[in-house]
C-alpha cells in the first residue's frame, strides 16, 4: 500500500502555508499537514473516518482562504481522494457513497 498520496497532500498544505496572504488559518493548515505526515509514516492504515474528517476540514478551509491558497488546499483534497481510491472498498463505511449520491463534494 502506498502512502505517497498522503505525503503529497502534506506537501500541498505546506505550500498553502507559504502562499500569501496570511489570513490567520496557517496554524490550522499546519495542524492538518502534521496529521497527514503522521498518517503517512504510521505503521497502520489510517482510519477512514479520520481521513473523512480531514477532507471535510480541508473543504471548509478551501472556502475561507484566498484563491492561490485554495488551489493548494484543493490539491491536498485531491490527493486524499486518490489515496482513498487506492485503499477503498472493504474499509469504506458507505458514508462517502451516501454523501456522493446526495451531491456533496468530499
Amino acid at each position: 500500500m502506498t502512502r505517497s498520496h498522503l505525503r503529497a497532500a502534506n506537501r500541498a498544505l505546506l505550500r498553502a502555508i507559504r502562499t500569501p496572504p496570511d489570513t490567520g488559518v496557517e496554524s490550522e493548515i499546519d495542524r492538518i499537514a502534521d496529521s497527514l505526515w503522521t498518517l503517512a509514516r504510521a505503521d497502520r492504515r489510517p482510519d477512514p473516518d479520520r481521513l473523512r474528517r480531514l477532507r471535510r476540514r480541508l473543504a471548509d478551509l478551501e472556502s475561507r482562504v484566498a484563491p492561490e491558497r485554495a488551489a493548494c488546499v484543493r490539491r491536498a483534497r485531491a490527493h486524499l481522494r486518490a489515496y482513498r481510491r487506492t485503499t477503498a472498498a472493504p474499509f469504506d463505511s458507505g458514508a462517502d457513497r451516501r454523501l456522493a449520491e446526495a451531491g456533496a463534494r468530499i
